[in-house]
This record gives C-alpha cells, structure tokens and sequence, in this order.
C-alpha cells in the first residue's frame, strides 16, 4: 500500500494547520505529494518550507471525538469500498481513501464549532 493513500492530501493538511492543528506529525507532505518521514532531522526545513504535516488514519483518528461526530450528525461510514461521510444518515461525500475521509470530516467538526482545534491537539499529543 503506498504511504500516499494513509496520510490525508497536502490541502487538507495546510487547512489543518491554518485551523490550528498542532504541528507535528509521522510525516510531512509537499505540493507534489511527496512525503517525508519526521526524523526530527528535517524538522527546520519542515516548518519553514512547502510541508505540511501530513497526518496518518491514527493520528486523525486519535484527534477526531466520536460524540461530536453523534452529537453534530456527521458521521463515516464503510460502504461498497468506499469511505462515506454522513449527515443525519445520508451521504454526502465519498472517499477511496480513509485518511482523506477522516481529514475531510475532522475539517469540517472543526469549522461548524463541534470540536477546537486545542482539543484535537491535546488528544494526539497525548494518544
């Protein structure tokens, strides 16, 4: 499996640090979809230059709050091979990829006010 398809794209991961998720991730992706691993070594060039943390399926799923997902309506499903997010039961968008999925829905608890970035933060700090 390529690494590509376990960590969340590079716009979700600038939108992800614009929304004030911490930093610090498994790896680091560019523009180009190329990734890095975080051997602490290219931290500097990292933060100054075209990376973004890019966030595997346990750290998005380390930061996401099941019940602000039951609490908001918004939900991920598993159907037909494909990753799908749900508002009050009903799809409404689809992904292949479960890091994209889970980036997707993270972004979006984030922006309508049912989960902080402080506390997403905390709780991959602390998985």
């Amino acid at each position: 499996m390529k690494l590509t398809s376990q960590v969340c794209t590079f716009e979700q991961a600038k939108k992800l640090f614009e929304l004030g998720i911490a930093y610090e991730s498994l790896f680091y992706i560019n523009l180009n979809n190329e990734i890095i691993p975080n051997d602490g070594e290219n931290c500097h060039d990292v933060k100054y230059g075209p990376y973004h943390a890019a966030f595997t399926v346990a750290e998005l799923c380390a930061m996401l709050l099941c019940d602000a997902n039951e609490k908001s309506g918004w939900n991920i499903y598993w159907k037909k091979g494909k990753f799908q997010i749900l508002y009050q039961g009903e799809a409404v968008k689809e992904f292949t990829n479960q890091a994209e999925a889970l980036a997707y829905l993270l972004i979006l608890l984030i922006e309508k006010g049912f989960t902080m970035p402080e506390m997403c933060n905390d709780r991959l700090l602390n998985a």
